[in-house]
């Protein structure tokens, strides 16, 4: 019994971990020329080691500014909290060795300013409307 109990919390765990981490949609203008990003690419991106598009063009990524979609994808994608996120940016800010994504206030925003912005790369949640933007499968 206690047995079968812990192997469900278990179970449970897993399904409520994978359908967060499977609620997040990376989204790029539809101007950009990939449609496929490894999970260390996405780190390169928003964490300001590649700026450029395999064509050449800027790199523009945005980060929201708070919430449950902002604290998954630096989880999830990132491997780092909220705090250490802002450290690594405040940090590269001070050293002059980068600079930080835009961020916007909410997913409506990012889209927006992920279709109005050539070479553009951000997030949203899944479930949030993005016709006007390219999705990208991160594998």
């Amino acid at each position: 019994m206690k047995k079968t109990c812990i192997l469900t919390l278990a179970l449970l765990l897993t399904m409520v971990m994978t359908v967060q981490a499977g609620g997040l949609t990376v989204i790029a203008n539809k101007g950009v020329s990939v449609s496929s990003l490894s999970r260390a690419q996405v780190q390169n991106i928003f964490l300001g080691k590649d700026v450029i598009w395999p064509d050449g063009k800027k790199m523009n990524p945005a980060v929201l500014k708070s919430g449950g979609t902002h604290e998954s994808f630096l989880s999830d994608m990132l491997g780092k909290s909220a705090a250490q996120f802002d450290t690594f940016w405040k940090q590269a800010i001070f050293t002059g060795k980068g600079r930080p994504p835009k961020t916007v206030g909410s997913e409506a925003e990012m889209v927006q300013y992920v279709a109005a912005t050539e070479g553009a790369v951000g997030y949203i949640n899944a479930d949030t409307a993005h016709a006007d933007v390219k999705v990208i499968s991160v594998k």
